[in-house]
């Protein structure tokens, strides 16, 4: 015989399992709705973007925008052929500039019964030499001179190479000459 109680439990287990299939295809047809959204949604972005890619290289391959990127790259390679001169003629105008300064407290430091005869410039031992001869009427303004010169921050103190006594216009005259040494030569750089 058969068990009521067990054709209840039957039932009642049929009635979960068929709520339970409901519930999983219900969920199963929502997801696979989501995901058809969810496609129909990202084609259209990709259209969207395709279509979006495709005006942007319109525009980039305009013949206004080519030409002004031809532009741009001869305007960069003539930039970097003449950096190495512009370079060399900042250098030079700064050594320029040093040499100008170096003239006006030279001849800032000139007494006035000295003059002189000849400037000579050359590197010596890492360091550049001016030679400066002159003539004054006696050996006092040749010690003003070099006085004046010390004070000069470009340069060492002067070096008194020689001097000279001669006869000029029936009148005594001191020739002499004086090494000036810069420690940092000027327009050294300039190679």
């Amino acid at each position: 015989m058969i068990d009521v109680n067990l054709i209840l439990q039957r039932r009642q287990q049929r009635a979960r399992t068929a709520k339970l299939l409901r519930t999983s295809v219900y969920a199963i047809f929502g997801l696979a709705v989501l995901v058809c959204l969810l496609y129909a949604g990202m084609t259209i972005s990709i259209w969207r973007l395709k279509a979006e890619i495709g005006q942007c290289d319109a525009r980039l391959s305009s013949p206004r925008l080519v030409q002004s990127l031809q532009q741009v790259d001869f305007l960069e390679k003539e930039t970097a052929r003449l950096h190495p001169q512009v370079d060399l003629l900042n250098r030079v105008q700064s050594s320029q500039q040093c040499w100008t300064t170096v003239l006006k407290d030279f001849s800032a430091a000139v007494p006035s019964k000295v003059w002189m005869t000849g400037l000579n410039s050359r590197l010596e031992n890492e360091k550049q030499v001016l030679t400066v001869a002159g003539s004054a009427f006696n050996q006092s303004d040749v010690g003003s001179f070099m006085l004046n010169l010390q004070q000069a921050r470009w340069c060492e103190p002067p070096a008194l190479n020689y001097t000279r006594t001669t006869k000029q216009c029936n009148r005594d005259v001191v020739n002499f000459e004086v090494a000036l040494a810069i420690p940092k030569p000027v327009g050294s750089d300039l190679k």
